[in-house]
This record gives C-alpha cells, structure tokens and sequence, in this order.
C-alpha cells in the first residue's frame, strides 16, 4: 500500500481530520493534503512523529504493511497435584486380619502354658475362618458358619459319637441313649437344617434357565445324592457278612464311621445346591 495511502487510512481509524493531524504534527492542513494526496511526501522527522502518533513501526507506515495478527496465546497447562490415597481396607479383610491374630494370640499363650499342641488345636477355627475372610468376596458370615459347624461336627463325631445324622439312630434306642447325648445330637441336627435354610434363603435373588446344561447339572446332582444315601449302608452291610473276627468288625465299624461323615458332608451341600437350583428354575418360569 502506498504512503499516501497508509497516512489516509491510519488518520481515519484514529478519527481525526486534516487539520487535527496538522496540528500534531505542527504543519499546514495542506501539506497533510498533499502526503494524502501523493503531491508530496513527508520528511523523515514527520515520519517518526506519524509513527509516533499512530502507533506503528516505519516499516508499517512507509510499506504500508498491516502487522500480523498474533495467534491467541494459549493458556499454560496447570498442573494439580492430587494426593494419592490407598483404596480402604475392606471390612472382611479386617476381620480376617483380627482372627489371624487372635489365632497367633492363642498358640503363644498355649505355648506359654505348656500345650503347644493344644494351641494349634485351639487356634485352627480362628485360622480357617480367617481364610475363608480372605477368600469369599460375598457372604463370609454363612461361610464361616460352615466352617466352624464343621470342625465341631468332626470333633464330636470321633471323640463322643455324636453327629447330625445319628438322630435317627437314637430315635429307634432312645432309652439306651444318655440325656447329653440325645440334646447334643437334636442341637447338631437343628443347626444343620438352620445352615441349609440359611444358605438356600442367601440364594433367594438367583434366577436359572432351564437348559439342557442346568437339567444335566441336576440329574448328576440327584444320581450323587443318591450314591451318598446308598454307598455307607452298602459297604456295612457287605463288610458284616464277610468279617468273623472281631478285630474285623471293630475296623469296619471305624471305615464306616469315616464314610458316614464323608457321605453326610457330601449330601448336605449337594441339597443345598440342588433346592438353590430348583428355586431359581423356578424364579425363571414365573419371570417368563
């Protein structure tokens, strides 16, 4: 853009008139007349002053060049510094924690007394309910119910004869069989059918398809069921009529202890899974 016309333009956008920037610059309103008009041009201190005055470089006034728009500046990135906090213990790892604990509490103070054997006796529930804190994600209560129903159950079966399962017997021999015995053995029984109902009722949400897989799963569960009913009743029943001795007898009296115990822990949570399946089959029909 020519001179003349860079005067002409930069005194409009400044909003004043001829004689306004004669006056600036201490000059006649024809000589700003004729720097517009291209009759004549200014000398360099007018230069300076129109620069000056219009708040460009020489460059931008003799050239006629416009500056260049800056690119907006961007805003600096502001870095937050955020303190880092560990996730919360969960609850049943703190408990977990306390039973390991008063686990190593109970072995010491054994120790202390002269039964270290006794301590590690006395110590396992508190261990094994522990780990079961340490391993379900979702009803740890019920499970360590399971646990530590268990443990009394084995402990009672082969030190006094006792089991959830010998109600049964003790009904036909109720006048042979002691007080204790029989409360101990109704107590066990109760508790039994308390755990089944409690487990069966934490399930209550569950919903099945009936699919061939599912009814698969059922029929396998029914044919165990079954096996478990049938297997110690067969072996005392077959190990009577070929033992004579009564060394014999008294071996295959503890072998069917062992088994009974093993074939009633093996019925009670196929029970279990079998009405927690059933109950969701039908949750699904009714849904349908």
């Amino acid at each position: 853009m020519p001179l003349n016309e860079t005067i002409y333009r930069l005194r409009t956008e400044k909003g004043m008139s001829q004689g306004d920037l004669a006056d600036a610059l201490d000059v006649s309103r024809q000589s700003v007349s004729k720097w517009e008009t291209g009759g004549a041009t200014p000398d360099l201190d007018k230069l300076v002053k129109l620069s000056a005055l219009f708040g460009v470089t020489l460059d931008e006034l003799v050239k006629g060049e416009t500056p260049a728009a800056e690119p907006p500046s961007r805003p600096e990135p502001q870095v937050i510094y955020v303190e880092r906090q560990e996730p919360p213990l969960p609850r049943r790892k703190v408990v977990g924690y306390a039973l390991m604990g008063l686990a190593i509490l109970t072995v010491l103070l054994c120790a202390v007394l002269g039964g270290l054997l006794a301590g590690v006796l006395f110590s396992f529930p508190f261990w094994a309910c522990a780990a079961v804190c340490f391993l379900m994600d979702k009803r740890v209560g019920l499970w360590c119910c399971w646990v530590l129903f268990f443990l009394l159950d084995v402990y009672l079966r082969f030190a006094t004869g006792i089991s959830w399962g010998g109600i049964f017997s003790l009904m036909r021999s109720f006048a042979y069989a002691g007080r204790v015995q029989w409360i101990a053995c109704v107590v066990m029984t109760v508790l039994i059918t308390a755990l089944v109902l409690c487990t069966v009722r934490a399930f209550r949400d569950k919903v099945l398809e009936p699919t061939r897989a599912a009814k698969i799963r059922l029929g396998l569960l029914l044919a165990v069921l079954a096996v478990a009913f049938a297997l110690p009743w067969g072996y005392a029943h077959f190990m009577q009529k070929v033992s004579t001795d009564g060394q014999s007898l008294y071996t295959v009296a503890r072998v069917s202890q062992v088994l009974g115990t093993v074939t009633q822990w093996t019925k009670a949570p196929v029970l279990c899974r079998l009405a927690i399946d059933l109950l969701a089959m039908r949750r699904w029909k009714r849904a349908q």
